[in-house]
């Protein structure tokens, strides 16, 4: 509405008369017009004293002039340029009726504030005004002068003890300087976002009274609970609240009742967390109980002051900076307490350190004492036991030297050994097919032959007629020496049985291998089972392709077919030893194309384990031959011979190796 519909004759019987001090209103949009109807009684000049710097947003006044109309009105208000005030003071006041002006005028006032309205409306002479005014700006002074004093003071000690409880309290000092008299209507600056966002900045005074009170009361050792209750309404008050208002999603009106409600439970919390440590013993809470108390008591009464419950006096007006201001000096003598209790609890723990200490040192003079008595108790047994040490040195001498002659023989005697199996090994590869002789028969080979103990109960032999060509891999009993003497035994047989005898069926060889070994071991009528493993294959050219005819005991002949891997599986038959009702040897024959790779395998390459005990075993074997088949001959022997130095890492070889791969 305008003045001018104000002042119509039905919105004129609508203006209420208010019979007391205060004129309040709850925070709202809602827009308010005061109707004042002033008569001047004394012969200076009077005025009227509008409102504070906190609930006065808008302020329009409309004073009439000597002939009863109204012109253009004041423009006063926080939210609008402070040079407009008449009054260089924090109240906005306005002139209403000149000397000696008996006349009963009307002045009217329009207020516009989103704020809580609370308005305590003065009239009287401008010296009555100014001494009004003075005992405020004395009151604010006096707050201000105590709370920097204890700024000053605690900042020193902060710097002489650099505990970080002092550096939480001249930061509430500062807080407090500046929200305390905002709050009580008495900015001491201006800025229209002071008023726009009250509750972000006012969030700081949550977070440092939480921090003060954690690090003081210890809530977080001496109440867990209130400790986690009070950081829920710091979280609410600091962080939540702010933000909604820092970034408008609720406005102020909307955000209020619930910043009044939480910002109630968060006083009543911390005087009450106070108050129950104090009972449970903690005698440093009782300073902080009587602060808390002074603060919430006199917050308590300027409320009901503003709202109109209490008499507007000065000292009820007052009494938030009273609060505040023995707040901060409670605080300060608290600190200042517990600074003197935690020096004394530091000089009795060291006093009863240094009585610990003395005892100490009493009980560690009697234990040297005794201790020097078992030394030389001691001492004399130890030089009893040296005599009888130089006796037993003389004799260990002597058996030195009696090792050292014996470790002498012994070395000796190795070397021959080893000279013997080495020249053993020399015997052993001469009668090994040549590399030469098997490059003349095959378009490519390789040859994995890894002996366990420099000699080898693994060999190969072959032999080479105009129709044939007769290749043996053999995996004899055991291994070194005695393995060595079964393949000569071997290789003996295989000589007479197809060179000489000239046989060439792989089941007549193994049944004539079979009782040679039997006469020439005497098994039947020692009992040793020693023996051998043979794959036998005879090969015939036939034009582009192979006849191969394939005899095996206990292993296994694998080759290459069409992109596959195959194999032919020897009889389970064993040569050697004596077996009653002994499987019957068998053959096979197939025909094969050329570049068809054959291969030859004892069991030590898939029989060894690697640390974990585990095998590769023959499925596995044959795995790894079908994954390499179609690589060149020497890169596969590499990758098996790769792969057996992985297996064996860590724990040994643990017999003898033959891998061969022939290509037709």
């Amino acid at each position: 509405l305008q003045l001018r519909d104000i002042l119509e004759a039905d919105k004129q019987q609508k203006f209420i008369p208010i019979n007391h001090d205060i004129f309040q209103s709850p925070a709202s949009t809602v827009v308010y017009w005061c109707k004042f109807t002033i008569q001047n009684h004394t012969n200076q000049n009077t005025w009227l004293q509008l409102a504070d710097g906190l609930t006065s947003s808008y302020l329009d006044f409309y004073a009439p002039d000597s002939l009863n109309k109204y012109e253009k009105p004041l423009l006063l208000g926080s939210f609008r340029a402070q040079e407009n005030k008449l009054i260089n003071s924090n109240y906005y006041c306005v002139p209403i009726a000149k000397a000696n002006d008996k006349e009963v005028r009307t002045y009217y006032l329009r207020i516009e504030s989103i704020v809580l309205k609370s308005h305590i409306f003065k009239a009287g002479t401008l010296i009555a005004l100014h001494q009004d005014l003075k005992s405020s700006n004395y009151a604010v002074t006096a707050y201000i002068a105590v709370v920097l004093a204890m700024f000053v003071y605690n900042l020193l000690i902060f710097f002489s003890t650099k505990e970080r409880i002092y550096l939480v309290y001249i930061s509430y000092l500062a807080y407090i300087v500046v929200a305390i008299p905002f709050g009580a209507g008495y900015p001491l600056f201006y800025g229209n976002w002071l008023w726009e966002y009250m509750f972000a900045w006012s969030a700081l005074g949550y977070i440092i009274s939480t921090v003060f009170a954690t690090l003081y009361l210890e809530m977080h050792k001496n109440a867990f609970r209130f400790y986690i209750w009070m950081l829920f309404l710091t979280f609410i008050l600091g962080l939540v609240l702010p933000l909604f208002n820092l970034f408008q999603v609720l406005d102020i009106i909307t955000i209020l009742p619930s910043h009044q409600f939480i910002s109630f439970l968060y006083n009543i919390s911390l005087l009450s967390v106070a108050i129950y440590l104090w009972v449970k013993g903690q005698k440093n809470a009782r300073f902080y109980v009587l602060a808390w108390a002074f603060v919430f008591i006199t917050v308590l009464v300027y409320i009901l002051t503003t709202i109109g419950l209490l008499p507007v006096t000065k000292l009820f007006t007052y009494t938030l900076y009273i609060g505040f201001g023995l707040e901060a000096l409670l605080f300060g003598l608290a600190l200042g307490d517990k600074l003197t209790t935690l020096k004394r609890d530091k000089e009795l723990a060291q006093i009863k350190n240094l009585k610990l200490v003395q005892e100490q040192n009493d009980i560690l003079a009697k234990k040297v004492k005794e201790k020097t008595k078992n030394l030389q108790d001691s001492n004399d047994e130890l030089q009893a036991i040296n005599e009888e040490l130089l006796q037993f040195q003389d004799e260990m001498k002597k058996q030195k030297d009696l090792l050292e002659r014996t470790n002498y023989d012994l070395s000796r005697h190795k070397s021959q050994v080893s000279k013997s199996i080495e020249s053993a090994q020399l015997i052993q590869n001469a009668i090994l097919p040549t590399l030469k002789k098997i490059k003349e028969q095959f378009e490519d080979y390789f040859i994995l032959y890894l002996p366990k103990d420099v000699v080898s109960g693994d060999f190969y032999w072959m032999d080479v007629t105009p129709e044939h060509t007769i290749f043996i891999e053999a995996d004899c009993t055991g291994h070194g020496v005695s393995g060595a003497f079964m393949s000569l035994i071997g290789h003996t047989i295989f000589d007479q049985i197809i060179r000489v005898d000239r046989i060439y069926s792989p089941v007549i060889i193994m049944e004539k291998t079979h009782e040679k070994l039997q006469q020439l071991l005497q098994q039947k009528e020692t009992g040793n089972r020693y023996g051998m493993d043979i794959s036998i294959t005879v090969i015939t050219k036939k034009n582009q392709e192979y006849n191969l005819t394939f005899g095996g005991s206990k292993q296994t002949l694998y080759y290459t077919h069409e992109n596959k891997l195959e194999e032919l599986k020897g009889s389970r038959a064993r040569i050697g030893g004596v077996i009653k009702n002994r499987a019957k040897f068998k053959e096979t024959t197939i025909s094969l194309p050329k570049g068809t790779t054959l291969y030859f395998s004892s069991d030590g390459f898939y029989e060894q384990h690697d640390r974990y005990e585990n095998k590769l075993g023959s499925l596995g074997f044959f795995e790894l031959l079908n994954n390499i088949k179609e690589e060149p001959l020497t890169l596969q022997k590499k990758k098996l011979s790769k792969i057996f130095k992985e297996y064996q890492e860590g724990v040994g070889q643990r017999d003898d190796v033959t891998v061969i791969g022939l290509k037709l």
